[in-house]
């Protein structure tokens, strides 16, 4: 018996390439995503490098870059656990909806 290979298909995106600055160090970032968005993702690491090295004082980029995905990931890692505790919250009130919502079988 002989099997047919499956032929995949590769969807190619398009690649976009935009150059933007973050911390005064321009860069050419390549991606799918829109530049727009690709912008806006610098702007908010530009942000956050500003405002860590204010409050800091570190000079060392390295460092620098460091602490901010600190806070960038804790940011996410918050963000998930209200998330999870609201996904948990809804499937408990719905659980207790469930059960006092009474079922009525159909009259003939």
């Amino acid at each position: 018996m002989e099997r047919k290979k499956e032929k995949r298909e590769s969807v190619e995106k398009e690649v976009h390439t935009t150059t933007l600055k973050v911390f005064g160090i321009e860069y050419d970032i390549s991606g799918p995503e829109d530049p727009a968005y690709t912008r806006r993702v610098a702007e908010y690491v530009d942000k956050k490098m500003r405002e860590i090295a204010r409050q800091s004082r570190v000079l060392d980029q390295s460092k620098l870059a460091v602490l901010v995905a600190m806070d960038v990931a804790d940011e996410l890692l918050m963000l998930r656990r209200k998330r999870y505790a609201i996904i948990g919250r809804t499937g408990t009130a719905a659980e207790k909806l469930s059960r006092t919502v009474a079922v009525k079988p159909e009259k003939e």
